[in-house]
């Protein structure tokens, strides 16, 4: 029954991927949609972790890479803002945290998920500060863009209410346990 699934599962995987390839032929995908012949490989391999065993598993954290990398390069193609590289790598190492957490839920370790948790945490912090940083003082963005003109600023202010709220104590980011009150030795 199990090899019937991974048969049906893989023929899938095959017909979309077919499909793919055949709609490329009539339309123009390379000027416009290209970072896809990178994202769908990254989808395909989360399909795999999902629908294959526990040997798959360990493929999650390329998959997470590999998407990624695809959406930053689609979302730059799409705003010709191929210098926010700049900031942008900062997604890449964010990824691998979140492949970690989402391997570590697979395998039900709860270390691993807490390593990707502050992993996927610090970078995407890194990333916004960072962006801010460039947006803001070197590329001056905000200045040329409606858009971006509203949409940063509101980032920041919801950014530091953040950080200002965490940093009144409400939340407990390292927890001290003495051994000895739990009996342990």
């Amino acid at each position: 029954m199990e090899h019937e699934n991974q048969n049906k599962n893989f023929g899938l995987i095959l017909l979309v991927l077919g499909l793919f390839i055949f709609f490329s032929r009539f339309v123009n995908l390379g000027d416009f949609l290209w970072p896809f012949y990178i994202i769908i490989p990254g989808l395909l391999l989360f399909v795999g972790t999902v629908i294959g065993g526990h040997e798959f598993t360990p493929l999650t954290i390329p998959a997470s890479v590999i998407t990624t990398i695809g959406l930053i390069l689609f979302s730059q193609n799409i705003t010709n803002n191929f210098a926010s590289w700049a900031y942008a790598w900062a997604l890449i190492p964010a990824s691998v945290g979140f492949g970690m957490v989402l391997m570590g839920s697979k395998t039900f370790n709860a270390k691993l998920q807490e390593k990707g948790y502050q992993m996927t945490k610090t970078f995407l912090l890194t990333f916004a500060v960072f962006g801010a940083f460039f947006e803001l003082l070197i590329f001056k963005s905000w200045l040329n863009s409606g858009t971006s003109a509203y949409v940063l600023p509101i980032i920041l202010i919801i950014s530091g209410l953040y950080l200002l709220r965490k940093s009144r104590g409400n939340y407990v980011v390292f927890e001290h346990r003495d051994e000895d009150e739990y009996g342990e030795d």
